[in-house]
């Protein structure tokens, strides 16, 4: 067989199954003799590198298999060297066999993909998980969350002013946890692999969710945007700013919206920040209190759309390069 799913199983039964030697012959059409010894490769694992058989395989299923979703930008190189260097620090993962498995139970594979995410150093430079040049990549490769990591990683790369950023973020915790869901579905079933009848976990509670009588993979338990209208932003479109997302919700238009930069509905807010600025200038000592407030909130204003055509420049730029749900899931995230 040429099925890596195949030869993994056939490393973790070699001496389950009581056998002698286990030999996977894995050799292509038209290419030379491949034949691998399961036998020796499972003994290595735990006489040379001190790795169990069983974490070997929960490991490869949380990196991608025939049922389980890859990872992007780790491959399955790094996932196998993280584990062949420190297996100590992944033998909780054992937890994902038992269910039904809960958030506490994917901390080692949180720290898995962090390590993962660390250790890449084929990386751009723009994406790297280290804030500045005093950063300590110790700190981050042992203590980091997975969410922190991924706000870290976005801001460096809107400092480097990256055009495609969401795709290059790692999952979220949440997003995470279901995929250890259905990862820890495979893995009861691969357990089962010599029993004559499989019982198979609930597809609902593994990660999945039944729509129309079909199953769907569940990537998170949030919605893919927030469902605030005042995160709302208006896409592109001609003519003027009268019945978009914005104006429709009572709401004036942002840097982030990608209507035109002299929108009107975007000078308004000029207009009441000039007028704060007439209020501050002309408010007398006896309101010296209000005046400061007034200030503030005039440097607020001032401060947010100071780089108005540069941020706007930039998404624009972006979205010449990007898809348009790129550009969009990126806007959101800028948001929130």
């Amino acid at each position: 067989s040429i099925d890596s799913d195949v030869l993994i199983l056939c490393i973790y039964y070699a001496s389950v199954l009581c056998l002698q030697k286990l030999i996977v012959d894995a050799t292509v059409p038209k290419k030379p003799p491949k034949i691998i010894d399961c036998t020796y490769i499972h003994n290595a694992l735990i006489d040379k590198y001190h790795v169990n058989p069983l974490c070997f395989i929960i490991i490869y299923a949380l990196s991608g298999c025939d049922t389980c979703s890859f990872t992007r930008n780790i491959s399955k190189r790094t996932f196998m060297q993280i584990l062949l260097d420190t297996p100590n620090d992944f033998a909780d993962v054992e937890k994902l066999t038992v269910l039904p498995t809960s958030r506490n139970d994917i901390v080692a594979a949180e720290t898995l993909f962090v390590q993962c995410f660390y250790s890449n150093r084929r990386r751009r430079q723009a994406l790297s998980i280290t804030s500045g040049p005093k950063a300590s990549h110790r700190v981050i490769h042992k203590d980091a969350l997975i969410n922190e990591l991924r706000a870290i990683m976005a801001m460096n790369a809107l400092k480097k002013n990256s055009t495609s950023i969401v795709t290059l973020l790692p999952p979220t915790q949440d997003a995470l946890f279901y995929h250890c869901l259905r990862v820890s579905r495979q893995v009861q079933i691969w357990l089962q692999a010599p029993d004559g009848y499989i019982k198979y976990p609930d597809l609902e509670d593994s990660g999945f969710q039944i729509i129309d009588g079909r199953p769907e993979v569940k990537w998170t338990s949030k919605l893919p945007f927030p469902n605030d209208r005042q995160l709302s932003s208006c896409g592109k479109h001609k003519g003027k700013c009268t019945k978009c997302v914005c104006v429709l919700n009572q709401l004036p238009c942002t840097i982030f919206c990608q209507c035109s930069i002299d929108c009107q509905n975007r000078k308004s807010i000029q207009t009441v920040t000039a007028n704060l600025q007439t209020v501050t200038k002309s408010t007398t000592e006896k309101h010296l209190l209000v005046a400061h407030q007034s200030k503030f909130v005039t440097e607020l204003f001032d401060q947010e759309y100071s780089s108005e055509d540069e941020i706007y420049h930039e998404l624009s730029t972006s979205t010449e390069t990007s898809s348009c749900d790129e550009i969009n899931e990126l806007t959101g995230r800028i948001k929130r």
